[in-house]
């Protein structure tokens, strides 16, 4: 899988646009083409850092920070790298003399957001230090994996590239995606059941769970985000293993409290007939409108993306058996 990692900070590089105390700019130690950031102290209880402007960040987005850091001096675990900021605030001891590691947090913005500064603070409180910082970056992994499919401080860690301004990241996961294709009237019944349920003050523990949880006869937010998602994805495939274009656009950041427009919702389904249209696939069409959506028409949504995905995966077999596996053997 393709995704496109984008680096929110500027002056990865090169610190430019940073404001720096008690520290400077020095090729000495740099990693690859980032230039190191060097904070030093020389007494108890001081710190020294570094800040820079955010750029507007989305509401309720998820964030993650990362720097590589190499502290050379230090007193008994007194270290620490603190980052304050809008969508992460974290608090990192530095214990390692000598080793380069990195040091990284996640959070989300609140459901407003304003410009903030980003702001990096070596604290060290009883002894001289040193600490050498290269190519900080901070990443919205809601924009870049959906809502409700960010992956975890470790995933992140691990896959996440260096980064200056923008970079490709591929991940081995495989052609799966996340669909409903087998709603019932059955399962639109028990929605309407447990609506009545709480409506009168009649639910049970189970139902007021139940109408918590997304639910199969139900589309909302959390539906208008996983077929966002599959959207995306099966664009991705489309491009990068079919050399196809579908030319779709998808939101894939719906809030709970979000209401969609008609313009929303023409956007939505569009997208859905692009993917449809992007391969010979025997897929019905998109239906025309959301007004009054049925369970069937919902099922129809994401059967359209699983053919289409399903049709991919037989290109990818042809390939496999025509020009790998036989071709010019004898």
């Amino acid at each position: 899988m393709r995704y496109t990692i984008k680096n929110l900070l500027p002056g990865t590089a090169t610190w430019d646009g940073w404001s720096i105390s008690g520290g400077a700019v020095t090729n000495d130690r740099s990693e690859r083409e980032a230039l190191a950031l060097r904070l030093t102290g020389t007494s108890g209880n001081w710190s020294a850092g570094a800040s820079v402007p955010l750029p507007a960040l989305a509401p309720e987005h998820r964030y993650y920070f990362r720097a590589k850091g190499l502290q050379t001096r230090a007193s008994i675990a007194s270290s620490q790298l603190v980052i304050f900021s809008q969508p992460v605030t974290a608090a990192m001891y530095l214990q390692d003399i000598g080793d380069a590691r990195v040091y990284s947090a996640t959070g989300s913005t609140g459901a407003s957001t304003a410009p903030d500064d980003i702001t990096i603070m070596f604290v060290n409180r009883y002894a001289a230090g040193e600490l050498f910082l290269f190519a900080p970056v901070l990443i919205d992994l809601t924009d870049i994996f959906g809502r409700g499919y960010e992956p975890d401080l470790a995933w992140c860690d691990e896959h996440i590239p260096f980064v200056i301004d923008e970079a490709e990241l591929w991940t081995e996961s495989g052609l799966e995606l996340d669909l409903i294709t087998d709603r019932t009237r059955e399962d639109v019944e028990r929605v309407r059941a447990v609506l009545l349920a709480l409506r009168d003050g009649t639910a049970t523990a189970q139902e007021r769970e139940a109408f918590l949880a997304p639910m199969k006869g139900a589309y909302n937010y959390v539906d208008l985000n996983r077929v966002g998602n599959a959207i995306y994805f099966v664009s991705v495939w489309l491009d990068t293993l079919c050399g196809v274009c579908a030319g779709v656009d998808p939101k894939r950041d719906w809030r709970e409290t979000d209401i969609p427009s008609a313009d929303d919702a023409e956007r939505y389904l569009l997208n859905v007939e692009a993917i449809r249209a992007a391969l010979p696939a025997a897929a019905p069409p998109a239906p025309v409108d959301m007004d009054a959506l049925t369970w069937q028409e919902a099922n129809q949504i994401e059967r359209i993306l699983d053919i289409v995905r399903e049709l991919i995966l037989r290109i990818i077999a042809a390939w496999t058996y025509s020009g790998e596996l036989f071709a010019g053997e004898t």
